[in-house]
């Protein structure tokens, strides 16, 4: 199975929704701009709108499954402490291993997955 195939499958729903996107932006699903505005732009929302099995999920649930801009404000061996609004959580640098103390990061799930100027 290739990485994409991984990608579709383990995050069915989410591209679903993709696809769907990028018939509307004319462009192929692995566009970069496609699936930059998904994550960016439009994955919140559906999570806030209760699409799908947000509709039954816990409030902490879908904090952790929304896309949130943090500031790293302590680094622990491979994990970071961020903080987003009031709330601070503890997540991975696997997929951004250079970032600092006061970098500014996106975060998914428990993942720190790119870093934002």
């Amino acid at each position: 199975m290739s990485n994409k195939e991984t990608l579709e499958k383990d995050f069915g729903a989410a591209f679903t929704r993709i696809k769907k996107l990028a018939e509307t932006m004319n462009k192929d699903r692995w566009d970069f701009e496609v699936i930059k505005e998904y994550w960016e732009r439009n994955h919140n929302d559906i999570i806030d709108k209760g699409d799908g099995m947000y509709g039954n999920s816990s409030e902490e649930f879908k904090d952790l499954c929304k896309i949130h801009e943090a500031e790293i404000i302590e680094k622990k061996g491979n994990s970071l402490i961020v903080k987003y609004g009031e709330k601070e959580r503890i997540v991975s640098n696997f997929l951004v291993p250079d970032v600092r103390i006061g970098d500014k990061v996106r975060i998914h799930y428990g993942f720190a997955i790119e870093k934002i100027n």
